[in-house]
C-alpha cells in the first residue's frame, strides 16, 4: 500500500516493494527493503534492511481511517504553523475599529491641508503635523492590511474544514469495502511520504479537498488531482 510513499529515515531513500516469491509453497510475503541495500559503495547498509509491508500498512491505514473521520486533525499542523485562529466575530471587530481609525486620519489630513491653504498654519508648523500624521495613517494602513489577511485566513480555514468534512461523510462508510487499489490511491490522495526510523513511524499528511466547481476560464489554482477518488490537493 505504501509503494512509492515510504522513505528509510536514516538514510533518505525510498524503500522498494519486494517479495519471497521463491519459497515454494508457502504463503507469499511481502517486505519493504531499503533501497541502500543495492549500494556497492561499500558504506554500510541500514538495519533492518527489510520490514514486514503487512503490519505496517495495517498501522498505517488505521491512521488515515481516523484522520478522515476526524478531519480536524488534517488542519492540525495547519493551525500549529499559524498560530492559534483568531475568532471571525473579533477580527470583524478589529477590521471596523481600524477602518473608523483610518476614516478619522485621513479626514483630520484633509483638515490640516484646508487650514493650510486658508493661511491658519505656518509651513514648518504645517509639515511637522503632517508629517506625524502620515506616519500614523501608513501604521494604520499596516493594522488594516494584517487584519484582513488573518480574517482570510479564518475564513479559508473554515471553508476548507467544511469541505473536508463533506468528503469524509461520503467517505467514512465504505472505508472497510474498499479494495487494495483503492486503499492504495486513497493513501496517495492523503500522504506525502510516510518515514520509517526504526521503531517510529512519521506520517506526513496533505490536505485533499474535493474539486472546485468547474471554472471555465481555465484560471483556478495549480493542483494534483487523483481520478480515482476525485479529489485535488494544494501544492503546498
Amino acid at each position: 500500500m505504501l509503494r512509492r510513499l515510504l522513505r528509510c529515515g536514516k538514510c533518505g531513500r525510498k524503500q522498494a516493494c519486494v517479495s519471497d516469491a521463491k519459497r515454494p509453497g508457502r504463503e507469499r510475503r511481502f517486505y519493504y527493503r531499503c533501497g541502500k541495500t543495492a549500494d556497492f559503495s561499500g558504506r554500510p547498509r541500514c538495519h533492518p534492511s527489510h520490514v514486514r509491508s503487512e503490519p505496517l500498512d495495517q498501522r498505517v491505514w488505521q491512521e488515515i481511517q481516523q484522520h478522515l473521520l476526524h478531519p480536524q486533525l488534517l488542519l492540525r499542523a495547519q493551525k500549529q504553523l499559524g498560530g492559534p485562529a483568531a475568532d471571525h466575530a473579533f477580527l470583524c471587530e478589529q477590521i471596523q475599529a481600524t477602518e473608523r481609525r483610518l476614516r478619522q486620519a485621513q479626514a483630520q489630513r484633509r483638515r490640516l491641508v484646508d487650514a493650510f491653504q486658508s493661511g491658519f498654519l505656518r509651513p514648518d508648523e504645517f509639515e511637522e503635523r503632517t508629517g506625524a500624521l502620515a506616519e500614523r495613517i501608513h501604521d494604520l494602513e499596516g493594522d488594516h492590511q494584517a487584519l484582513k489577511h488573518e480574517q482570510q485566513k479564518t475564513l479559508a480555514g473554515r471553508e476548507i474544514l467544511g469541505r473536508l468534512q463533506e468528503f469524509t461523510t461520503s467517505v467514512a462508510d465504505k472505508l472497510d469495502t474498499l479494495s487494495f487499489e483503492q486503499r492504495q490511491k486513497l493513501a496517495r490522495s492523503l500522504l506525502e511520504e510516510v518515514v520509517l526510523e526504526d521503531s517510529d513511524v512519521h506520517l506526513y499528511f496533505k490536505i485533499p479537498l474535493p474539486k472546485p466547481p468547474f471554472d471555465p476560464s481555465g484560471k483556478g489554482p495549480t493542483s494534483r488531482v487523483s481520478r480515482g477518488f476525485g479529489l485535488r490537493s494544494q501544492p503546498d
